[in-house]
Order: C-alpha cells, then sequence, then structure tokens
C-alpha cells in the first residue's frame, strides 16, 4: 500500500508516516493484541516461533 522504494525495508515510507498519526499508538496496540493471542496458549507449537 505504502510501497517506497527509497526507505529500507524495515523502515515506514513518509506516506505511512502520515496516515497514522499517532503510529507508536498503533505500535503498542498492535503488540499488546499480539502478546494477548499468544499468551492464550504459550504451548502451541502450530503457531511460527
Amino acid at each position: 500500500m505504502y510501497d517506497d522504494p527509497t526507505t529500507r525495508s524495515n523502515t515506514v515510507s513518509p506516506a505511512a508516516r502520515r496516515f497514522y498519526a499517532d503510529r507508536e499508538r498503533v505500535v503498542r496496540d498492535a503488540v499488546g493484541v499480539l502478546r494477548v493471542a499468544a499468551g492464550k496458549d504459550p504451548d502451541d507449537r502450530s503457531r511460527p516461533g
């Protein structure tokens, strides 16, 4: 969606930074959701990792 060949693969393009005005909150929320999902069954071997 925000492909930008001038940025590295692990950075966010300037257009995406403008789209997500509060990017830090979005990142914290996403990490929280992933932690809850992983914590529901930490011994589940069907997930990668």
